[in-house]
């Protein structure tokens, strides 16, 4: 477990997740789809807020606003939580829609990896519920958030262009840390920064 980064010390709390960073090779091939995406979504008259591929990340746990004084004591939580989690293979693959029902609020990639994250994410919960978060309502399902859905008239145009991306494949790459970050909301989008690296070293 290494401190990367010092956080807002001057904040009572911090909006806090648990997650890992996609691998960059992920994120190459990524960009231009998403860039591409976005100039199609202007296009139809879409309202999209994209997110940044310097973010790109998969939360496994999202802790919500976190008192400043409690931040030493999840960490340490986290790190006893994810020392029986080997590094990990993911791969991108598929385009879907959240919620799986309903109007279309969020367009997210999944990221596969035969269980390694769900393993990460188990541990988390049951962490962090010895401290008093609540437990997770929604099934884990590991992804990438690309873009908010917020709203225009030119969903069904659009829609038909994520047909052959559904089942198309974005690269692969490692995963080895995982990031207690925090998120702070700005006009110009979610800025991220994290506060505490966990090395994944099993065997």
């Amino acid at each position: 477990m290494d401190n990367g980064g010092g956080g807002d010390s001057h904040g009572s709390a911090l909006r806090c997740f648990l997650a890992v960073k996609v691998p960059a090779a992920v994120r190459r091939e990524l960009e231009p789809v998403a860039a591409d995406l976005g100039r199609q979504a202007r296009e139809a008259g879409l309202k999209v807020s994209w997110t940044r591929p310097e973010g790109w990340h998969v939360t496994l746990r999202f802790l919500g606003e976190v008192a400043t004084g409690r931040i030493e004591a999840l960490s340490q939580a986290l790190a006893a939580a994810l020392r029986t989690c080997p590094p990990l293979e993911v791969a991108a693959h598929g385009l879907f829609t959240l919620p799986p029902k309903g109007k279309p609020r969020v367009l997210a990639v999944a990221m596969k990896d035969g269980g390694g994250l769900a393993h990460m994410a188990a541990n988390a919960q049951a962490a962090v519920e010895g401290l008093g978060f609540k437990s997770r309502r929604r099934p884990f399902r590991p992804h990438l958030t690309l873009a908010r859905i917020r709203g225009g008239s030119g969903w069904r145009d659009f829609a038909p262009l994520l047909t052959d991306l559904k089942d198309r494949g974005f690269g692969r790459g490692g995963i080895d840390e995982a990031h207690l970050f925090s998120s702070r909301l700005t006009p110009e989008g979610a800025r991220y920064e994290s506060l505490v690296r966990f090395r994944l070293e099993a065997i």
